[in-house]
């Protein structure tokens, strides 16, 4: 069996066994490329075509400053190619930045990948500075920050569009509506929400938009294109830097909630999209940190559709439930004939049941029951739902 690992320390894991004594060399380092390999992989995927002492020195300069690492190298290619920076001023944008974190002489595990961090800096830096006059480049950017917030493979165009299509049929199934307290529904407060982090423009429009950015993104290497399945992916590097540099995660986290609600189109049932659009559910609930405080009521709806597309895709979802849960009981929702903690908790418990916890289910859907029957007709759907639930349990 052979593991990688990005932990040198690591290696005191490395031996044949319990009883192995010896000084065995089972831990090896792979370095980035040689100086050579490296230079020319600069000067080739930056199409320099001239290859004289001083074209050499500059990339090995970057080479040296990125610590050899290809994904770096790359990066720094694609600006140079793109004719952002040249040859000697990528060179100088790298030392400056590399100098402000004070890494230019540091070496160590650590250090390495904060210096392949910073090309990525430098690509966001060339990106900023064309912000205001380039609508492209600020969608860039603005992509950027809620790709972080995804998982890092196969973010689908579809997720976007579906979204962007629904919010119209939201904001008018609901307009002028009060609060219902059902937290099945979907609100005009996701639609703002989702709008915040990309150009509200009219959705064929903003797919333009969202199309231009992903292009701009794929010729800086920030992002992989699979044209054949119409998605893009992220190395994990940048996927872990695309939303460490996020200044606002707070807003750029419910924004990106909201869309991803929103690309269900409000459906807690299977769809055919079901298994793309639940490994984001699940990792954007991951991202979410207890500081970040969103409006209670949108929280819920949210995660009461991950949950639902979760479910659907058979992915384990027992802490989402439960946060679910301990977030429902905080709403003030005496006025409502639904309870949304009875409709949290009754997620719980199928929870627990598909998790093979049925004393716990059991428990739990044993409150649901009695809330619904307190607070619901007898033939009313959830009250239904939630006998069935509890018989499958027993």
């Amino acid at each position: 069996m052979v593991l990688t690992t990005r932990l040198s320390d690591a290696r005191k894991y490395a031996s044949a066994g319990p009883r192995d004594t010896g000084r065995k060399k089972l831990f090896f380092r792979l370095d980035g490329l040689d100086t050579d390999s490296a230079v020319d992989l600069v000067l080739e995927a930056s199409d320099i075509e001239e290859r004289g002492p001083e074209t050499i020195r500059q990339a090995t300069q970057i080479a040296n400053a990125l610590d050899f690492h290809p994904l770096a190298l790359n990066a720094a290619s694609s600006l140079i190619r793109s004719a952002v920076y040249s040859l000697v001023e990528y060179a100088d944008a790298l030392d400056t930045r590399l100098a402000q974190k004070e890494l230019l002489d540091t070496e160590s595990e650590q250090a390495r990948y904060l210096k392949v961090s910073t090309t990525f800096e430098v690509s966001a830096d060339s990106l900023k500075s064309l912000a205001s006059s380039d609508p492209t480049a600020e969608a860039a950017l603005a992509l950027l920050d809620i790709l972080g917030f995804m998982h890092h493979q196969d973010v689908s165009e579809d997720i976007f569009v579906r979204a962007w299509e629904h919010e119209e049929s939201v904001l008018s199934e609901f307009e002028g509506e009060d609060e219902d307290g059902d937290i099945e529904h979907l609100t005009a407060w996701h639609v703002t929400q989702s709008r915040s982090m990309f150009s509200p423009l009219p959705p064929a429009e903003r797919i333009q938009l969202f199309r231009k950015a992903r292009a701009l993104l794929g010729r800086l290497s920030l992002v992989n294109l699979e044209r054949t399945r119409n998605c893009l992916s992220l190395h994990l590097l940048v996927h872990t830097w695309a939303r460490e540099r996020v200044l606002h995660p707070d807003n750029a986290w419910t924004a990106v909630a909201s869309m991803l609600a929103l690309s269900t189109k409000g459906s807690t049932y299977w769809q055919p999209y079901t298994k793309q659009i639940a490994r984001h559910c699940k990792a954007n609930f991951s991202t979410w940190q207890k500081k970040m405080t969103p409006d209670p009521w949108g929280l819920c709806r949210i995660w009461n559709n991950h949950v639902s597309q979760m479910k659907c895709a058979a992915m384990e979802r027992l802490p989402i439930c439960l946060e679910l849960v301990s977030r429902a009981e905080t709403l003030s929702f005496d006025q409502f004939e639904e309870s949304p903690v009875a409709t949290a908790k009754h997620l719980l418990g199928n929870a627990y049941r598909n998790d093979d916890q049925i004393t716990q289910a059991v428990e739990i859907l044993e409150q649901v029951v009695k809330v619904q029957e307190h607070r619901l007709w007898e033939d009313h759907p959830s009250r239904t739902s939630a006998y069935y639930s509890l018989a499958y349990a027993y």
